[in-house]
């Protein structure tokens, strides 16, 4: 999960000026810091549109820390508890565990985000309704032709990203993501006994629920 925030809030800094450049690098420092201490239920549909072809995608996180997680779509669930990782999929009738390195959330600092805004040459701000403010980024070097990340002042917390880009037959293609967000209730996070018993031994193996995956164990590699 880490990964995926990092990734995602290296794709959100950009360069201007040098006002403007600090400021944005304190928005996303900021918006990082907050994903990383969340207690909330959050709704994301993601989705991908190229020319007349459209792919929707939903899932539900539920998160009590960058550590401590719940993940659910249609095919998919994810668990990181404790220093374990659950990672079932339907489609491969899988489950794979993995144990979970736990990681100082203060390991990227603000230095970061303005040394990896050089990647953009240019930005727009925009203050729209109901606190909502907006970056619109240009990207220097990549494929990418816009970046647009609305995010609410008051919260620091992300309301849409949309990703366009122009491929080399000149199609273009988008990808919109909306989030939502709800408290977080003490039962949507469910125990690693949900899909696991370990022995006295502490070897692992899937209880009677999911007694028709295949289970792939790396707790112990």
């Amino acid at each position: 999960m880490k990964k995926l925030i990092y990734t995602l809030l290296v794709c959100l800094c950009y360069t201007l000026s040098g006002a403007q450049n600090s400021q944005l690098s304190e928005d996303l420092a900021t918006i990082n810091h907050t994903y990383f201490d969340l207690h909330k239920k959050v709704a994301v549909k993601a989705t991908a549109t190229q020319g007349e072809n459209v792919v929707t995608t939903n899932y539900v996180a539920y998160m009590d820390d960058i550590d401590h997680y719940y993940m659910v779509s249609e095919g998919t669930e994810m668990l990181i508890s404790s220093s374990v990782k659950i990672a079932l999929n339907k489609a491969t009738n899988s489950v794979m565990i993995d144990s979970n390195g736990l990681n100082s959330t203060d390991e990227l600092p603000f230095e970061l985000f303005d040394t990896i805004t050089q990647l953009y040459s240019s930005k727009e701000h925009y203050n729209l309704k109901n606190g909502i403010e907006r970056y619109v980024l240009v990207p220097a070097l990549t494929g990418v032709r816009k970046i647009v990340i609305d995010f609410e002042r008051k919260t620091m917390l992300l309301n849409r990203v949309q990703l366009v880009s122009e491929g080399s037959n000149g199609t273009t293609t988008s990808l919109d993501i909306y989030y939502s967000y709800e408290p977080l209730n003490d039962t949507d996070i469910p125990a690693i006994s949900k899909f696991l018993v370990f022995d006295k031994e502490g070897e692992a193996s899937l209880t009677p629920e999911f007694n028709q995956y295949r289970l792939i164990n790396f707790l112990n590699r």
